[in-house]
């Protein structure tokens, strides 16, 4: 069962977070690739909110969390940060990713 058979609505990827078109942006991460996300070009304006973020909810990584985004960077000036849990096991793998994504969508 694909996720778009569950939703009402279609999904596509943005070219930009600064694109008006869309009503939040999905940020789906885990506690290890945080320090990734300010080298990464696409997110690297939304980085420091989820450094601050982090800062005040330590286990952010291991749910799903609607943060408020200055709307200069996101126009919608909500990020839903979807976490993964920990990726570094030798069980973990896509479904992670996948499971951690769905429950950023429906939110």
């Amino acid at each position: 069962m694909s996720i778009a058979s569950l939703l009402s609505t279609k999904i596509v990827r943005a070219a930009s977070i600064a694109d008006a078109a869309f009503d939040a942006v999905v940020l789906v991460g885990s506690q290890e690739s945080v320090t990734q996300f300010g080298a990464i070009k696409q997110v690297s304006a939304i980085a420091p909110v989820v450094d601050n973020f982090l800062k005040l909810h330590n286990g952010a990584f291991h749910s799903t969390s609607l943060v408020q985004v200055d709307s200069s960077v996101v126009p919608s000036g909500r990020l839903i940060l979807a976490g993964t849990g920990h990726v570094s096991r030798d069980y973990d793998d896509v479904r992670r990713y996948q499971a951690a994504a769905r429950k950023g969508i429906e939110l």
